[in-house]
């Protein structure tokens, strides 16, 4: 058992569990539908046992609950397991909450106006025998006396809380019965006030005068309203003599001036001290101020209607309309806005709501849109107030404006041998943009010609077909010159027109092309002795060479490089053949074809295949030469690096004569003499200063001496050495000097062959 006025942490009881040997750690659950009141808390009870204490940590309420069913889980306890495998185990616990003294009394009855009599009275367990007496004589004034009644717990010492926690107290009121002057009276019999509509609760209500009981009145009385449907309430339900009394708004929902612009009602005072029942009751009315507060409403939320796509300007198309529930200037309505679908060709009258046509240069086109969704915008307040919006559906009315359209710009076909039919069928189609019928429906004529009787054409499906047989084509006179010689007509030209069922009629035409049979069509390729390149360059001119040959009609389809690797279209191929293209060409030739010999010789003997042959040849016999002299070049330059390359071996091989070892000293006596002399060298500038004894080295001096003597042996030049001129001189005491160039020596100031010790050689 836990007191409910515990505190958080007490300990309310414990679990001792025992765990396995070998197995995984205890872990300990909490259950029950109120176990966040309550903790648990795991502790090691022992080496095999572990203690799950259970801890409070909310706060019990005797009063709410005074059980608490809980359940204590222990996962992976010790148990025997041949007879047990479980690895959980839980343990009913019950925290009974005890009951403290935390609440106070409740008053059942405690009317706040009491009327005194001379009796005794008793209220529960409170005796007022004792203050009756003094109450009727406090009474004579007519004044009501307050009276604080107080209820006090039983205490128990146990269970004691402080006073405030287990006594309450009420107050009551307590008046005489009898008098004239208590009787409520009006000042007016009728009072007119005026509110806003849709005003807060509390909100008063304002009067002229708001002295509504009479001056001079004594007593008590209670004040209520009759007929407002609680719209409204007074303030305050008793007064004392002819206090100040209000009215205030009490529904606000109820308070709309649109549903009723004024109220009216009664206001009724009742005597509550003394001993009489006195009433009495006034008349009041409220105007309701109106307000903005509504809203335009539109008569259908979507407006829908139709339309012809090819309409003008000015053509009146629907009208919008809206009504504002307000009156005056709130309920003025305006059309302000119309936006959406195309509505840059639409006008909206502003007071009207009328949708027109406003122009004739943007069109609508039925076939691009079948509806315009616009919205159109109401605002009330005479277009300053609130708004509203409304949809507009416009459904798009197909006109005729659309031509049927054929699939192709000419459709062509080949009679049979037989001239009976065509060897392959005709079945020409046409669309017709528009969206609605009859004016898409597509249907097709043969138009009036000289072959027209020969053919027809199925009115739905456009296909054509030979009605009667054709002549086949002659020749005039075969005898006759070439310039006079006549023939049937080689194609048959035909016009097929397609019109649509609409009002006014679209029709359109296309041109039907039907070869002969004599003409026999056939892929040649020619092998042409120029590149690729220049075929395309010369297309015009090579196709009008192709029809001298073939006498017939050739169109050059593709062009292709040239190559002897393809033995099986080409098996007579050289290896080398010149720069060539392989043209492949669409002839169209005629039963009777006639080739002109003649044509064909001016041809060849003056025009450019002839000639391409010949430069074929010449190009085959210059590109011949230029490969060996390329193959010489390139032997010769390989020859030429191999000796360098011996000589270069050469002289840095020492049994090779003209190995030669470089000098860097020269000796002006025998080698080894008794007499020989040590030679010096210094380095000196114009003015005979010295500048050292080692020589400035050039890229020449980094060469080695094979290079240098072959270099030199081919007349090549070594670069000047700069810094000054070389001079020598035997003399041990190095007083005279003499340069490169020869001569007697020269003296050179001391101080400056004194600045280094000379070097020997």
């Amino acid at each position: 058992m836990v007191p409910e006025d515990a505190s958080v942490g007490q300990f309310i009881t414990s679990v001792i569990v025992k765990k396995k040997t070998d197995g995984p750690a205890l872990s300990f659950i909490l259950l029950g539908d109120t176990v966040s009141l309550f903790k648990i808390s795991a502790k090691l009870n022992s080496f095999d046992s572990w203690r799950a204490e259970v801890v409070l940590q909310g706060k019990l309420d005797y009063e709410t609950r005074n059980l608490h069913p809980l359940e204590v889980c222990a996962k992976n306890p010790y148990t025997n397991e041949r007879f047990d495998t479980r690895n959980i185990v839980c343990v009913s616990v019950s925290v009974l909450v005890e009951d403290r003294q935390d609440r106070p009394p409740i008053f059942l009855h405690a009317p706040p106006i009491t009327r005194i009599t001379s009796e005794t009275l008793k209220v529960s367990s409170i005796t007022l025998e004792n203050t009756v007496n003094r109450l009727l004589e406090a009474m004579v004034t007519f004044e009501p006396i307050l009276v604080t009644v107080t209820a006090v717990e039983m205490e128990e010492e146990r269970t004691r809380a402080p006073r405030d926690s287990y006594s309450s107290s009420v107050e009551i009121a307590f008046v005489i019965m009898d008098s004239d002057m208590m009787i409520p009276k009006f000042t007016y019999q009728q009072y007119v006030g005026e509110v806003r509509e849709n005003s807060q609760p509390g909100t008063a209500v304002t009067f002229p005068d708001t002295t509504f009981l009479k001056s001079g009145l004594k007593g008590v009385f209670a004040l209520r309203l009759e007929g407002d449907e609680g719209i409204f309430t007074v303030e305050p339900s008793v007064v004392r003599d002819s206090g100040d009394i209000s009215i205030k708004v009490k529904n606000t929902a109820l308070l709309d001036y649109e549903e009723r612009p004024h109220i009216e009602f009664q206001m009724i005072a009742r005597q509550v001290s003394g001993s009489g029942q006195s009433s009495s009751s006034a008349q009041l009315r409220v105007n309701l101020i109106d307000l903005n507060d509504n809203s335009p409403v539109f008569t259908q939320s979507v407006y829908r209607t139709e339309v012809y796509e090819n309409i003008t300007s000015g053509t009146s198309i629907i009208r919008v309309e809206a009504r504002d529930a307000d009156g005056g200037s709130f309920g003025t309505v305006r059309y302000t806005r119309l936006e959406g679908d195309m509505a840059d060709r639409l006008e909206l009258d502003a007071y009207s709501g009328l949708i027109s046509r406003n122009n004739d240069i943007l069109s609508f086109d039925r076939e691009r849109k079948a509806e315009l969704h616009l919205r159109v915008r109401a605002t009330d307040n005479s277009g300053a107030g609130n708004e509203a919006h409304s949809n507009v559906i416009l459904v798009l009315r197909d006109v005729n404006d659309e031509a049927p359209v054929f699939q192709h710009t000419v459709y062509q076909g080949v009679m049979k041998p037989d001239q009976t039919g065509l060897r392959s069928p005709i079945q020409v189609q046409a669309v017709d943009r528009d969206a609605e019928e009859p004016n898409n429906q597509v249907r097709y004529r043969l138009d009036p010609s000289s072959y027209s009787s020969y053919f027809s054409v199925d009115a739905l499906t456009g296909e054509l077909k030979v009605i009667q047989a054709l002549s086949y084509p002659q020749v005039s006179s075969i005898s006759d010159p070439r310039d006079q010689r006549t023939y049937d007509e080689e194609v048959i030209n035909l016009s097929i027109t397609a019109y649509d069922l609409g009002t006014p009629q679209q029709t359109q035409n296309v041109p039907v092309q039907i070869f002969r049979e004599e003409f026999v069509e056939r892929f040649i390729t020619f092998i042409y002795p120029r590149p690729k390149i220049e075929v395309e360059l010369k297309r015009e001119e090579i196709e009008t060479m192709l029809r001298t040959l073939t006498g017939g009609n050739a169109q050059i389809r593709t062009v292709e490089h040239f190559t002897t690797q393809d033995t099986s279209r080409f098996p007579d191929a050289l290896p080398y053949e010149p720069v060539k293209s392989i043209v492949t060409a669409l002839v169209r030739n005629n039963v009777n074809t006639v080739v002109d010999i003649e044509k064909i010789l001016k041809q060849l003997n003056g025009t450019q295949p002839v000639a391409c042959r010949l430069e074929g040849v010449q190009l085959t016999s210059v590109q011949g030469e230029r490969d060996s002299y390329l193959a010489g070049v390139v032997i010769l330059c390989v020859l030429l690096a191999l000796i360098f390359l011996l000589i270069i071996l050469c002289y840095m091989w020492s049994i090779c004569p003209l190995y030669r070892v470089r000098k860097s000293r020269k000796v002006m006596a025998d080698e080894g003499g008794p007499d020989s002399e040590r030679v010096s060298y210094i380095r000196v500038d114009e003015r005979g200063g010295y500048r050292g004894y080692e020589e400035e080295r050039t890229w020449w001096d980094y060469l080695p001496a094979c290079c240098t003597d072959a270099a030199l042996y081919l007349g090549v030049t070594p670069p000047k050495r700069g810094g000054g001129r070389m001079a020598w001189s035997g003399d041990e005491r190095q007083r005279y000097w003499q340069f490169g160039g020869g001569g007697e020596g020269v003296p050179v100031d001391e101080r400056v062959i004194g600045v280094a010790a000379p070097r020997r050689a």
